[in-house]
This record gives structure tokens, sequence and C-alpha cells, in this order.
């Protein structure tokens, strides 16, 4: 396995900018993963429910 875009973008953060800058940058992405993944479940919750009518 790889690493992705997230874990390149945090190591990159953490080696030019320090351990505070990696620590905000993986937060910064996990805050858009749950977002994301919240939406998707409500979207996909709204999907679901509008095809039983």
């Amino acid at each position: 396995m790889t690493p992705g875009t997230d874990t390149i973008f945090i190591v990159s953060k953490s080696i030019s900018q320090g351990k505070k800058a990696g620590i905000f940058s993986a937060l910064g992405v996990m805050t858009g993963v749950v977002l994301h993944t919240i939406l998707i479940k409500k979207k996909g919750q709204a999907l679901i429910n509008s095809r039983h009518l």
C-alpha cells in the first residue's frame, strides 16, 4: 500500500514547518474526512428514504 495525498501533505508540512504544523495538518485532514463522511451518510439516507415512497 502506498501513502495517499493526505499522508504526503502531512509529512511534507511536518518536515518543512515542524511538528506543530504537522499535527494541525493531520487534524485538518481528519476534520475534512469526518465532515465528508457525515454529509455522505445524510445524503445517502435521504436518497434511500426517497426511494421507499
